[in-house]
């Protein structure tokens, strides 16, 4: 609880490590996708740079605290069951935002917003 954007992150930068040690991609050569947990692309082009040569982020949570202001109740109550009180805990809810880190990327980050249309049903 309250590491959103730490131990998971380690995780892919060992699995980076991982790979290219196996020598199956290139050092700087290698994008990063983040499909179910979105928001660890930016957490991951912010707090570790060096490491990612490209990015595409969809629908990822820049700021906790934002996200916690404008989504309903029932989602505001699972985001503190992650990070706490937003006002006793607001530390982890900073530390957690991409917002604190992103100014440090240097890979180009490709942003996809916008309507997602999951079928082509009643469509010509």
């Amino acid at each position: 609880m309250k590491d959103l954007g730490g131990g998971d992150l380690e995780d892919e930068v060992y699995a980076t490590k991982f790979w290219w040690g196996l020598g199956l991609w290139m050092k700087r050569r290698l994008g990063l996708l983040a499909i179910l947990w979105r928001y660890m692309t930016l957490m991951a082009i912010g707090k570790k740079p060096e490491l990612w040569a490209a990015a595409v982020e969809q629908f990822g949570i820049i700021n906790w605290l934002t996200m916690l202001e404008h989504e309903d109740p029932f989602l505001q109550e699972y985001e503190k069951s992650l990070l706490g009180d937003p006002v006793k805990d607001r530390a982890a809810y900073e530390n957690a935002s991409p917002i604190k880190f992103i100014r440090q990327a240097k890979a180009p980050l490709l942003v996809l917003q916008g309507e997602m249309i999951f079928g082509c049903e009643g469509r010509g």
